[in-house]
């Protein structure tokens, strides 16, 4: 397929069941927006579609104000382009303090492994006083771990950088 065709379920051949669950979303969805490399990109501004009323508390100005950049997806998972001026500043505070904290550390295995950038960069899972930590970049995932609180044993094969049955390792599990 070239760049300068359109990506259509008649292009990429899906099966039905996508087919049929593609139709299923676009029937009720509209799509705003779709980037694969977000990297540079501009922001989008989802509007509420008249007077600024928040689609939450439903309170609109001057009983609320909206001065913040709210996310329409958050941050912690990738968002870094896409906002909504329908969400009032309390209600963004109250999410951000709530459900997005909680959230962000639920997530937060998922998005090491994943290797998603978030707001203040590439998450971690450090456990100090366990001896190890878990690290994403953009690269890929390091482990480490002190030789005096494993949590997993390596053999000495692994060391070579070749496992016995020949999976590659990574330099950072053999330090």
């Amino acid at each position: 397929m070239t760049s300068d065709q359109a990506m259509t379920k008649e292009n990429l051949k899906l099966p039905k069941h996508l087919t049929e669950t593609l139709d299923f979303y676009n029937s009720k969805y509209e799509l705003i927006t779709f980037r694969q490399d977000a990297s540079g990109a501009s922001s989008t501004l989802v509007t509420g579609g008249g007077l600024q009323t928040c689609r939450y508390c439903e309170r609109s100005e001057p009983d609320v104000q909206f001065k913040t950049d709210c996310h329409v997806l958050l941050e912690a998972i990738g968002n870094r382009h896409l906002f909504a001026e329908d969400e009032c500043d309390s209600c963004n505070k109250l999410f951000g303090l709530g459900i997005e904290d909680h959230f962000a550390k639920w997530s937060l295995p998922y998005r090491v492994i994943s290797c998603i950038k978030g707001k203040k960069g590439y998450p971690s899972i450090k456990r100090e006083h366990l001896g190890w930590r878990i690290d994403s970049s953009a690269t890929g995932i390091s482990v480490r771990m002190r030789e005096d609180h494993q949590i997993a044993t390596i053999a000495e094969e692994a060391k070579t950088g070749r496992c016995p049955d020949g999976v590659s390792l990574d330099p950072a599990l053999c330090s």
